[in-house]
């Protein structure tokens, strides 16, 4: 809704998972501000990486003062250095970022020799079969191989490294990408606000996923003072870290984040909605309106986004 727009990308806690369509972040403030659209880009598995692709892509359908980048902590650093077909692939060349590779199809590509959850002399070439001719296999192979080692006990290999030349790496290819994503904004005059969404571990200590705690919260401060850098280096760029409001509620008694999933659920959403829109509101972004209710249960059939 709204005649002026703002632009969100971001990854699976933009897009909402856990969560139904009404009650997504960039949804509850497109209803909060009946004179500004937000348009939710958010895609599951994406990092800045493929963020700055969608954005390279709408900037131009619509006329927009805002960019909105809902930054995950836990693995937006390291999407960004990994290497498949579906991917982009970035690199740094003389200080500045140039793309070496444009994602394909991943039934175009030949797939990994040994990979996926079949092995042997027949279920290898069987799984092959599956992966190249349907789309169940590529919807159900990454839930069962959850499940695998869940029942299994195996634990999943770190993800993320904390220190050394590859965190490096990260951080300074992300840094750029960031940075990309600042100079298309400012060629549309249009702000950046990056939304810093803490790990679970972080917000509830005893309950954290894949990180320790300290694990957590060390990967993450290295990323915020990175993104600090990033708004240093810009006027038009700011950033909005979401840690306080969230441990606070959860201080208070409050469940933010889903049991077992590292998501937020519906409550969290609702918190991070609130805390954006306040921000927005006191930098002047959209405006305040007296019948907002920022508690308010929407309706699932009903919906203020078009189509």
């Amino acid at each position: 809704t709204g005649k002026e727009n703002i632009i969100v990308i971001g990854d699976s806690f933009t897009r909402g998972s856990l969560a139904d369509n009404n009650a997504t972040y960039p949804h509850l403030l497109d209803r909060w501000s009946p004179d500004t659209a937000f348009h939710n880009y958010g895609t599951v598995r994406y990092g800045t990486d493929q963020e700055l692709l969608v954005y390279r892509d709408v900037a131009d359908e619509q006329d927009h003062k805002m960019v909105i980048v809902g930054y995950y902590f836990g693995n937006d650093m390291f999407d960004n250095v990994q290497s498949s077909p579906r991917r982009p692939q970035f690199a740094i060349n003389n200080g500045s970022l140039i793309q070496t590779q444009s994602p394909t199809n991943e039934t175009q590509s030949p797939t990994k020799e040994g990979g996926g959850i079949l092995t042997g002399r027949y279920g290898q070439p069987f799984q092959d079969y599956l992966r190249a001719n349907t789309r169940t296999y590529r919807f159900i192979a990454p839930k069962l191989a959850t499940s695998i080692r869940v029942l299994t006990g195996e634990k999943r290999e770190r993800t993320t490294p904390l220190s050394g030349a590859e965190l490096a790496e990260q951080r300074r290819l992300t840094k750029h990408l960031l940075s990309a994503i600042s100079s298309q904004a400012e060629q549309h005059d249009a702000r950046v606000l990056i939304v810093g969404i803490p790990i679970r571990g972080e917000v509830n200590p005893s309950n954290p996923r894949r990180y320790s705690p300290e694990d957590a919260e060390k990967y993450a401060d290295v990323q915020r003072e990175m993104i600090r850098n990033v708004s240093a280096d810009s006027s038009h760029v700011e950033y909005l870290n979401l840690k306080p409001q969230l441990v606070d509620e959860h201080e208070r008694g409050n469940q933010v984040y889903g049991t077992t999933n590292f998501h937020m659920n519906e409550y969290g959403y609702r918190i991070t909605a609130q805390v954006i829109y306040r921000h927005l509101l006191g930098d002047g972004v959209i405006q305040s309106d007296g019948d907002v209710n920022l508690s308010r249960e929407y309706d699932v059939e009903r919906t203020s986004c078009p189509n």
